[in-house]
């Protein structure tokens, strides 16, 4: 199976999120929002290309649950790097200093 790896810059997005999901939302919200996480992290390690690329390199896959978030990430050999917990509505394009294309 392939290795996932999250980077620091993404841990502490899905963690401002989760946050703001329990403060506004409530702990059961926070917690679907963390069992999507999760599913999604099971599927880009399952199959890293099912996410459509939508930059050299960059692949996404979209939270459900009218969650407004997507997965980001960058597939390396044997291993699936988690670029970024991006908020569909703000900031496009922010992320990008964080990896190199191939």
């Amino acid at each position: 199976m392939t290795t996932v790896i999250i980077l620091p810059e993404a841990r502490r997005e899905f963690r401002d999120a989760r946050r703001w999901y329990a403060e506004h939302a409530g702990p059961s919200i926070s917690a679907r929002f963390l069992g999507e996480f999760h599913r999604l992290r099971t599927i880009v390690a399952e199959e890293p290309k099912r996410g459509p690329e939508i930059e050299p390199g960059i692949h996404r896959v979209l939270f459900r649950d009218r969650f407004l978030y997507s997965l980001l990430y960058v597939i390396r050999q044997s291993d699936i790097v988690i670029v970024a917990v991006m908020h569909q509505h703000r900031e496009p394009g922010y992320w990008r200093s964080r990896f190199e294309a191939p």
